[in-house]
């Protein structure tokens, strides 16, 4: 079984679609990866979609879905994290 660190770039990766999100999505829906995220994720991310924000690559109303999607599936636990954010398919326009 794999393990896998997954850091506050890889897991924004996962809300944002951008280069390196198939990649980590496949990864983390693998049924024999051990997925790990830090504490601190939780405010690196928000952080990381903020600066989307200010870099004009999405808009205010995405980085408040996203950090909600995210706050919501992280505290379910890093192994169901990545599963339950899989199952997200409605998002506001960018």
């Amino acid at each position: 079984m794999a393990g896998y660190f997954l850091d506050s770039s890889a897991l924004a990766k996962l809300y944002h679609q951008e280069v390196g999100s198939a990649v980590v999505e496949e990864l983390v829906l693998s049924a024999t990866a051990t997925v790990l995220i830090s504490r601190l994720s939780v405010v690196e991310v928000q952080s990381a979609f903020a600066g989307k924000v200010r870099a004009g690559v999405i808009q205010q109303a995405m980085r408040q879905f996203f950090g909600a999607a995210f706050w919501k599936t992280s505290r379910a636990g890093s192994s169901e994290l990545l599963r339950r954010r899989a199952t997200i398919t409605t998002r506001p326009g960018n």
